[in-house]
């Protein structure tokens, strides 16, 4: 993908790791991201800006998830796919 997107021109590449470090390679960076969701208040987006505690649970949460990711294979996805369909499901939303 580094070759792809330098061959494209670009010079900074994100990547899904909750990280504030930033990665040198070749002649772009790249860069971690946290995750911001519709859930998310304004004031939990900004902890997770001003807390390095907030931050560390992020990373955390994603490490296990990625972990369970690789252990369970594509039950992973199967599971996640049910459990997002029962939670985002029209019959659950509220259309008051």
């Amino acid at each position: 993908m580094r070759q792809t997107a330098r061959a494209a021109g670009l010079r900074i590449l994100f990547n899904s790791e909750p990280t504030t470090s930033i990665v040198t390679l070749d002649e772009g960076i790249v860069l971690g991201r946290y995750n911001v969701d519709r859930e998310m208040s304004a004031a939990d987006a900004v902890r997770l800006l001003t807390s390095p505690f907030r931050r560390w649970q992020q990373t955390a949460y994603w490490s296990i998830k990625k972990l369970a990711k690789n252990c369970a294979g594509p039950l992973y996805k199967t599971v996640r796919q049910r459990i997002l369909l029962r939670q985002y499901s029209p019959s659950r939303r509220d259309c008051s």
